[in-house]
């Protein structure tokens, strides 16, 4: 347990807020939280509607925000686990904040003598799925993703956006059997890996749910709330 890295009081986190030009609630949101910087921020993957580290032209297109990200890792302690909209993030970008890839997650974490296990969500889903996450972010498909972008001048990364931005992004419907899974899901990973843990705390599925020892942490998109860790109540949706 000491050597676990620790969720303090308070700290909030942020998941699936697919950020995009025109939503300047999400932007506003980073600001206030540099004008008061809480002691830890957990980004939780999706921050971005599409955003790829290693294509210049995705990277160009989101700098301002990546800019409030970074000035707010000066002043709190920063994590943030990639999701699979928002990806291959460049560590030189963001120099003091805590990047976790995919192949990182789940990270097991430390609140209160507990032992929470963190991720995106994009797990445990399927064998097709985890091919197809896996092969885009594959190093020599990002390198080639990269020389594509500049021979077209940035042409091509702007059709796949311009397509990706007309998904519908919505709220999954619980069903009855759905904490049910992803704990089992978990619980196999943890015996594979001869891990303990008491909660699992993840994104993706863009649902408010708090059933057994499963937490997902809301889309922001979605619900326009984020979680902060309390000792009191565990936590709080604000």
């Amino acid at each position: 347990m000491q050597n676990l890295p620790m969720i303090k009081e308070g700290a909030l986190f942020i998941a699936d807020a697919h950020f995009h030009d025109n939503d300047a609630r999400f932007f506003e949101l980073i600001e206030r939280l540099n004008l008061n910087p809480p002691s830890q921020v957990f980004f939780m993957g999706d921050i971005f509607h599409l955003l790829i580290g290693h294509i210049p032209s995705s990277l160009n297109k989101h700098l301002p925000l990546l800019k409030k990200i970074n000035d707010l890792s000066l002043k709190s302690e920063v994590f943030y686990f990639e999701g699979n909209h928002d990806f291959a993030l460049p560590q030189s970008l963001l120099p003091k904040v805590k990047i976790y890839p995919r192949k990182l997650q789940p990270a097991l974490f430390s609140f209160e003598n507990k032992k929470i296990l963190l991720a995106h969500g994009d797990i445990f889903i399927s064998a097709w799925y985890s091919f197809y996450i896996n092969t885009i972010n594959n190093p020599i498909i990002l390198s080639l993703l990269r020389i594509i972008d500049s021979l077209s001048f940035g042409k091509i990364y702007q059709k796949i956006h311009a397509k990706i931005m007309l998904k519908k992004i919505i709220p999954l419907h619980n069903n009855a059997n759905f904490s049910k899974k992803r704990i089992d899901h978990y619980n196999n990973f943890s015996k594979k890996n001869h891990i303990s843990f008491d909660y699992i705390l993840e994104g993706h599925f863009h649902t408010i749910l708090y059933q057994e020892n499963y937490l997902a942490i809301p889309s922001f998109y979605c619900h326009k709330k984020i979680l902060q860790m309390s000792k009191k109540h565990f936590y709080n949706l604000i």
